[in-house]
């Protein structure tokens, strides 16, 4: 089995680096305002999905995704509807903007936020769209088989598109970072829920095809003795049956950040009403 080769080498040290500046933006902030330190859970979260993206991109998962296709859906299911949601939910824009050591790294931060880009690319609507757009375009169009020839090229444009497709779409739809375009609670339960039509439809589609999407993996299947077609619906079968799990357990996220702030909001009004009745008693 390999555990580690030459092409896995830039996802180690990208994830390497990226650990560093968490780890170093994290100890920044608790030591500038101990009264606020920053949340066990943010880290918590964004270091189980630095883990589980590492481990689907490089090693085992990754040797065994380019030359079978349930292990490549297992790859893009990973990436696309776990990894990159958990790497969101550690908040690390706002931990940036905290870490900041001086006025101008905290304008640098909100500069770059507060963008054209970065807008039109966090809008809900769009991101939706172009989520959508990677997961159905990705395996009903030539793509995959022109990153798989591609070699390394390839197999790392791969994973920078699921994963800013991912990060973007979840952006404003997981709580923990700044957004200029954030939805209500309800609209953005809806729209995490309408993501499933695109996500089963695609499984679906794969596992009911009776040919083979992406011509390598059929003849790497053929040239081990397996059976490619059959390779190809375990693949569809993981993205149809996996994806409505997924996708409610990030509901489950939505809804419990709505019920927390509408708890927060009824305290808030209820100290107001107190302070209020408080002083119509002095008076």
């Amino acid at each position: 089995m390999v555990w580690m080769s030459v092409a896995d080498v830039p996802a180690v040290v990208t994830a390497a680096f990226v650990a560093w500046w968490y780890l170093v933006s994290l100890r920044r902030v608790n030591r500038a305002d101990p009264t606020y330190p920053w949340p066990a859970t943010n880290s918590v979260c964004f270091f189980a999905g630095l883990l589980l993206a590492l481990a689907v991109v490089a090693g085992p998962v990754a040797s065994a995704s380019m030359s079978g296709f349930s292990m490549h859906m297992v790859q893009h299911i990973v990436l696309m509807m776990i990894a990159t949601p958990l790497l969101v939910l550690g908040a690390p824009v706002l931990l940036g903007i905290r870490a900041a050591d001086d006025h101008q790294g905290r304008r640098r931060w909100v500069a770059v936020i507060r963008s054209r880009p970065w807008i039109v690319l966090t809008n809900p609507v769009v991101s939706w769209l172009v989520f959508a757009a990677v997961l159905v375009g990705v395996h009903f169009t030539p793509f995959m088989s022109a990153a798989m020839d591609a070699g390394i090229l390839g197999r790392y444009g791969e994973y920078l598109l699921y994963g800013g497709a991912s990060f973007f779409f979840y952006y404003s739809l997981l709580p923990g970072n700044p957004a200029a375009n954030r939805l209500s609670p309800a609209a953005r339960i809806g729209s995490l829920f309408l993501m499933m039509v695109p996500e089963t439809m695609t499984g679906f589609f794969i596992y009911s095809a009776t040919f083979s999407l992406v011509p390598s993996f059929a003849a790497s299947a053929a040239a081990s003795g397996r059976d490619g077609i059959a390779d190809q619906q375990l693949g569809g079968a993981l993205m149809w049956s996996t994806g409505m799990i997924i996708d409610v357990a990030w509901i489950a996220v939505a809804v419990h950040e709505w019920f927390e702030s509408e708890v927060s909001r009824t305290r808030s009004l209820d100290a107001q009403m107190r302070r209020e009745s408080a002083a119509g008693t002095v008076q």
